[in-house]
């Protein structure tokens, strides 16, 4: 009961591991620093970097224009349909002869004959 006032009796155990918690969260800082500018240095090849680059580019240029064709070939067959309505609307016309003569009769120039050798 002598130190039931006193409160500096485990003050310096909560000291030590508090400096070896903030220890330990500072080498943990430094090692994943250092892993990350390895990381860094390491995976900053130019030419690699710049070929992925390059074809991340070329790959949406195309995407954008396939849709661009996409986007064409969907009013051309709206065009292409709208004409073909317009063109069954329409009445067909059925030819007439002319009042005065008659109709000409299809008839053989040649006579027919038979050909040789074919059974």
């Amino acid at each position: 009961m002598s130190n039931y006032g006193n409160l500096n009796i485990n003050r310096n155990k909560n000291r030590k591991g508090k400096k070896i918690i903030i220890a330990l969260i500072c080498i943990a800082v430094l090692i994943l620093a250092f892993i990350f500018y390895i990381g860094i240095t390491v995976g900053s090849n130019n030419d690699k970097s710049n070929q992925i680059v390059d074809a991340i580019q070329e790959n949406t240029e195309l995407k954008l224009k396939v849709n661009e064709l996409n986007d064409q070939i969907a009013q051309m067959q709206e065009e292409i349909d709208s004409l073909h309505a317009e063109l069954e609307a329409m009445p067909t016309i059925e030819p007439t002869l002319p009042s005065g003569s008659p109709a000409p009769s299809v008839s053989p120039t040649s006579p027919i004959s038979p050909r040789i050798g074919v059974q």
